[in-house]
C-alpha cells in the first residue's frame, strides 16, 4: 500500500542497503565526472544555497537512479518498489516550492509518473492517494512561483519556449501535469473528477478576491491546457476537465474583454493560450465578437501579451472546416485589417521584439488572407521596408527574416496582380533596400533579394525599366554563381529574365555571355547520362556524390525559397510525347546549321559510354549529326 511516510535508516531492510549504497556510489561518480560544473557553481553561488544544492544533489541522484532501475530492471525492483514510491511520496510532501529544490522535486515526480504507467499503478487504487497527490503535489508545483514570474518580465522568448512550444520538459509545472497524466493511464475518471473539484476550487478562491488571487485562476486555466488531450494531425484538441463553451465563456472571456491589456498579463497570456488552443471549438460569431479584442493586445507592453496575441491571430487564419476550407476568408477580416497591421507593426516597435517571430508570421498570414488593396498596400510596405532595412545592419534571426521575405514577397504579389500601377511605387520603396543587401553583399538575404527581383521582372510588362537590366549584369558575374546558396534564386531570375526580356538580352551578346557556351559539351554529356542510363544507376551515381555529413557542420548562408514568391505556370514540355525523340532531332537539326562542329564536341566532352549511347539513340530515330 502506498503511503507518504518516511522511512527510517534503521526500518531499512538489508537489501535495500546494499541498494542505496549503490545508487550513492553512482551519485558520487556522475560529480567526479564533471568537477568544472560544480566549480562553476560554487563560484556564483552564496554559501546558504550552495549547502541547498549539494543537501538536494544526492536524494535527486537517488531518484534518478531508482527510475533507472525501475525501467530496465523492473522484475528485480518490484520488491523494493512499495518502500521507495512511499518515501519519494513523502519527499515530495515536504519538499519546499524554491528553485534550488527543483531538480529534486522533477526527479521525484518522473519517478512517481514512472511507476503510473507501469504494471505497478495498482499502488495509485487506494482510497485517497490520488486526491492526495492531485492536492499535496500537483497543485503546488503548478502554481506560478517568483521565477515564473521573473522569467516571464525579464526573458520572454524563454518563457515563450517552455510554455507554449514544449520546451520545459524538466519544469515542475509541466512533470506535475505529466503525473497526473502517467495516473490517467489507468485512472482516467478519478484523476478527471479530482482535478475538476480542484479546478472549480481555485477559481472559487479567485472569485473571492481577484486581485490577490489570480493566481489560483492561472493555475486552473495552466490545468485545463495541459491536460487537454490532443486528436490525431495534432490540430484538434479536447478535454474531460471541463465543458470548453462554458469554461470559456465564463473563464476567458471575461479576461479577453478587459479594458486594460496591460492588467495581470500573465492571467492575459494564460487566456490567450487557452483561447489559441481551442480555436477550433469556438464558434465563429463568438469569434470575431472578439477578435477586436485580441487586436487590443498586440499593444500590450508585456512581450509575451503581444506575442501570445499575434499567435493567436494567425493560428485562427489556418482554422478548417471539416470539408478542408478555410473557416475564415478575406471578407471576414477585411474591416480589421487597417488596424491589425497598423498594431502589428506597432508591435515590433516594443523593446525586445524588435524582431519578434510571432508577430512577423502573424503579418505574412494576415496578408496572405486579406484582400490588399491600395489603402493597405502603402502602409504595409512601407513598415515592412522599414523593418527590412534594420535587419540588414545585422541579420541574427533566421526565422523572422524568412517570413519578413515572405511577408514582403506575399504583398508584392497581391497587391500587383491586383492592381498594376502600384508596381512603381513598390519597386521605389524596395529597390533601395534591396540595393543595400547586393552592395553590402549581406550574404544570408542574397537569395530572398534575388526572387524578389525575379518576382518583380515577373510582374512588369515589357519593356522593363533599364534598372532591372542593371541587376541582369550581376547574372553575368562569375562571382554571382560561386556561392551554391545563389544557384537556385539566381536561375529563377534568369529565367524571369528570359520570359519578359528576351529581346533585350539578347543584345550585344548578353544571352551568349550567361548561357555559358563553353559548358554546352558538359551538359549534353549529363543529358545523355540522363535518357540512355537506367535510373537506379544514376540514382546510386547521385547518392555517391553526396558529401558527409561531418562536411557540413556549422553555419552556412542556404537557398530558402520562398512560396510567395514562386513562379506560377505550366509545363513548357508537357506537348513532349518522346524525350529521347525531341532531344535527337533538336541535336540533329542544330548540327546541320554548322556542319562539322558538334561530332568534335561529342567527342571532346561526352565519356565513351555516352558516345556510344548517343550513336545508338540517333540510329533509332533515323537522324545523322554531321
Amino acid at each position: 500500500m502506498l503511503s507518504p511516510h518516511a522511512l527510517s535508516p534503521a526500518g531499512t531492510p538489508a537489501r535495500r542497503r546494499i541498494f542505496l549504497i549503490r545508487s550513492s556510489r553512482s551519485s558520487k561518480l556522475r560529480a567526479r565526472r564533471a568537477p568544472s560544473r560544480g566549480r562553476a557553481f560554487c563560484r556564483r553561488a552564496d554559501p546558504s544555497s550552495r549547502r541547498c544544492q549539494f543537501q538536494e544533489s544526492p536524494p535527486a541522484a537517488v531518484c534518478e537512479n531508482i527510475s533507472l532501475y525501475m525501467e530496465k530492471n523492473e522484475e528485480e525492483f518490484q520488491g523494493y518498489l512499495n518502500d521507495f514510491a512511499s518515501a519519494v511520496w513523502s519527499l515530495l510532501t515536504t519538499v519546499s516550492l524554491s528553485s534550488s529544490r527543483d531538480e529534486l522535486a522533477v526527479t521525484a515526480m518522473k519517478f512517481l509518473t514512472t511507476v503510473s504507467t507501469s504494471v505497478h499503478h495498482t499502488l495509485f487504487a487506494n482510497e485517497g492517494v490520488i486526491p492526495q497527490i492531485c492536492q499535496s503535489v500537483v497543485i503546488p508545483n503548478v502554481r506560478l512561483r517568483d521565477e515564473d514570474e521573473e522569467l516571464f518580465e525579464m526573458n520572454y522568448v524563454e518563457f515563450i519556449r517552455r510554455d507554449m512550444e514544449g520546451s520545459d520538459l524538466d519544469t515542475r509545472r509541466r512533470i506535475a501535469c505529466e503525473l497526473l497524466k502517467g495516473i490517467a493511464t489507468n485512472y482516467k475518471k478519478q484523476v478527471m473528477d479530482i482535478v475538476s473539484i480542484q479546478i472549480q476550487n481555485l477559481l472559487s478562491s479567485f472569485a473571492a478576491n481577484p486581485s490577490a488571487n489570480w493566481k489560483d485562476k492561472d493555475c486552473a486555466i495552466y490545468l485545463v491546457v495541459s491536460l487537454a488531450t490532443k486528436k490525431a494531425g495534432g490540430t484538434s484538441v479536447s478535454t474531460d476537465l471541463v465543458d470548453v463553451q462554458t469554461f470559456f465563456a465564463s473563464v476567458i472571456v471575461p479576461e479577453l474583454q478587459s479594458q486594460d491589456v496591460n492588467g495581470f498579463p500573465m492571467l492575459k497570456a494564460g487566456a490567450i493560450k487557452f483561447f489559441t488552443m481551442f480555436r477550433g471549438h469556438i464558434q465563429k460569431p463568438v469569434v470575431f465578437q472578439l477578435f477586436p479584442d485580441l487586436v487590443r493586445f498586440l499593444g500590450a507592453e508585456s512581450n509575451v501579451v503581444h506575442s501570445y496575441a499575434a499567435n493567436c491571430i494567425e493560428k485562427l487564419l489556418l482554422v478548417k472546416e471539416e470539408g478542408g476550407n478555410a473557416r475564415y476568408t478575406s471578407s471576414d477580416i477585411t474591416p480589421y485589417v487597417l488596424v491589425l497591421m497598423n498594431n502589428l507593426f506597432t508591435a515590433l516597435k516594443f523593446p525586445e521584439s524588435e524582431e519578434n517571430q510571432y508577430v512577423m508570421k502573424c503579418i505574412m498570414r494576415v496578408l496572405g488572407t486579406a484582400e490588399i488593396s491600395s489603402e493597405i498596400a502603402g502602409p504595409c510596405i512601407g513598415g515592412l521596408t522599414s523593418v527590412l532595412n534594420e535587419v540588414c545592419k545585422n541579420p541574427k534571426s533566421p526565422i523572422f527574416n524568412h517570413y519578413l521575405f515572405e511577408s514582403v514577397a506575399c504583398l508584392i504579389r497581391k497587391a500587383c496582380e491586383r492592381d498594376a500601377s502600384l508596381i512603381s511605387a513598390f519597386e521605389a520603396s524596395l529597390f533601395p533596400s534591396l540595393q543595400t543587401i547586393l552592395s553590402n553583399d549581406v550574404t544570408e538575404f542574397l537569395p530572398y533579394a534575388f526572387q524578389l527581383f525575379a518576382l518583380l521582372v515577373e510582374l512588369n510588362r515589357p519593356p522593363i525599366s533599364p534598372n532591372y537590366m542593371q541587376i541582369f549584369m550581376l547574372l553575368l558575374s562569375p562571382d554571382s554563381w560561386k556561392r551554391s546558396s545563389n544557384v537556385p534564386a539566381l536561375v529563377r531570375l534568369l529565367q524571369a529574365f528570359l520570359q519578359k526580356a528576351p529581346h533585350e538580352l539578347n543584345q550585344e551578346g548578353r544571352l551568349s555571355q550567361v548561357l555559358a557556351a563553353r559548358l554546352w559539351g558538359k551538359m549534353l554529356d549529363s543529358i545523355v547520362t540522363l535518357i540512355s542510363r537506367p535510373e537506379q544507376e544514376r540514382v546510386q551515381e547521385e547518392t555517391t556524390e553526396m558529401p558527409d555529413i561531418a562536411e557540413n557542420v556549422g553555419y552556412t548562408a542556404t537557398f530558402v525559397k520562398l512560396y510567395n514568391a514562386g513562379k506560377r505556370e505550366d509545363d513548357p514540355l508537357a506537348d513532349i510525347q518522346d524525350p529521347k525523340q525531341f532531344i535527337i532531332a533538336s541535336l540533329a537539326t542544330l548540327s546541320a546549321h554548322t556542319p562539322g562542329r558538334y561530332p568534335q564536341i561529342i567527342t571532346e566532352n561526352l565519356e565513351q559510354a555516352n558516345q556510344e549511347a548517343l550513336r545508338a539513340l540517333c540510329s533509332n530515330y533515323n537522324c545523322t549529326i554531321v
